[in-house]
């Protein structure tokens, strides 16, 4: 009896085994690899220029939207860095510009959102499994200057 309930059993094994594997459920060794969300770091570097004049713009505020990301305020020279931290990949990052020092440096508008293409961005460091790596962009950014009266 010992002998037949083992021999149905194996039996059993081989035939579920054939249908599973009929249906596409085999064991292949596929999901071994590790499951997740490719991440990287970028680095936007940039200058915000008048859109008229084509000085730099001090005193605008620079952030990304949805990214751990520092915040900056452009120098004398227009230039901003912004630098994500570890963040799932993307292909546009979304930034505001606002000017914040008022009728001091001229003013611009405080609501300003552009979209930075990163898919053609330069990889400066090199990653390993689902870290990417790191990205750096460089860009420059035009905003118009609005008068007083409005």
């Amino acid at each position: 009896m010992k002998k037949i309930k083992h021999s149905f059993l194996r039996s059993s094994n081989w035939l579920l085994a054939g249908i599973l594997g009929i249906f596409g459920f085999t064991n292949t060794g596929c999901f071994k690899t590790d499951y997740g969300t490719p991440e990287a770091d970028y680095v936007i570097k940039g200058k915000v220029i008048d859109s008229e004049t084509k000085k730099p713009v001090k005193g605008i505020k620079v952030e990304a939207y949805r990214h751990y990301v520092t915040i900056d305020t452009t120098d004398i020279q227009g230039s901003f860095l912004l630098k994500t931290g570890r963040t799932e990949s993307y292909d546009k990052i979304r930034t505001h510009f606002s000017d914040i020092d008022g009728i001091e440096n001229g003013l611009y508008p405080s609501d300003t959102i552009i979209e930075i293409d990163m898919r053609d961005a330069k990889k400066t460091k090199s990653g390993k499994g689902w870290y990417e790596g790191e990205f750096t962009k460089t860009v420059e950014i035009e905003l118009p200057k609005i008068s007083e009266n409005e």
